[in-house]
């Protein structure tokens, strides 16, 4: 119906601005950004388990919540060093690069199912991080009187908040309690409900 026409028609206008105002270009190279950042982090928790090494609560709650478990890590581990250990250090931190394209075949023992596992965990887990570091408006999980006609045009910026509370408060409070962390926890529940 008319409703529809007119959706669609703002949806339109809503892209276009995006474009012309360089916010769709801007969100792109933060999560770009944001997906080197993980993939280091990810490759530094799984060299840390693969030497048997301790690890943080907060490094293990991240590893849960981006799905890798500890086989997975030390797979990664162990194809990422047999893959010329690509490294850049920037600002007194080392970097590292994983090259999960080449992740194919058998790869310094690690059999090629295991690669497949490792190479398709690996790039969610890296999709999966950026996406909770950086929110893109209209994307997300939002209450259903925000999915509405009405509810959209009412609730334009309304919907962005919801999004980044679904994406930010819940996962990071879910993270916290994983790492036992009570008192950081207990501090974004009050700032939340109080603001």
């Amino acid at each position: 119906g008319i409703t529809d026409k007119i959706d669609y028609a703002l949806g339109q206008h809503a892209n276009k601005f995006s474009q012309l105002s360089g916010t769709n270009y801007w969100n792109g190279l933060m999560k770009g950004m944001a997906s080197v950042a993980i993939q280091s982090r990810i490759i530094q928790i799984s060299k840390k388990k693969a030497a048997s090494r301790s690890i943080s609560k907060s490094d293990q709650a991240f590893m849960n919540f981006i799905g890798m478990n500890d086989q997975t890590a030390m797979d990664v581990a162990r194809i990422h060093e047999s893959l010329s250990d690509v490294t850049d250090d920037f600002m007194g931190h080392t970097f590292y690069y994983s090259g999960s394209e080449r992740w194919k075949g058998t790869i310094n023992g690690v059999d090629a199912s295991r690669v497949e596992l490792a190479r398709t965990t690996f790039q969610a887990a890296v999709h999966t991080g950026a996406n909770n570091t950086i929110l893109t408006p209209n994307a997300g999980v939002l209450p259903p009187e925000l999915t509405t006609w009405w509810g959209r045009l009412f609730g334009q910026f309304r919907s962005f908040m919801a999004q980044s509370n679904e994406t930010l408060i819940i996962s990071g409070g879910q993270r916290l309690v994983a790492a036992k962390d009570m008192n950081q926890l207990l501090t974004i529940f009050g700032l939340t409900f109080m603001g």
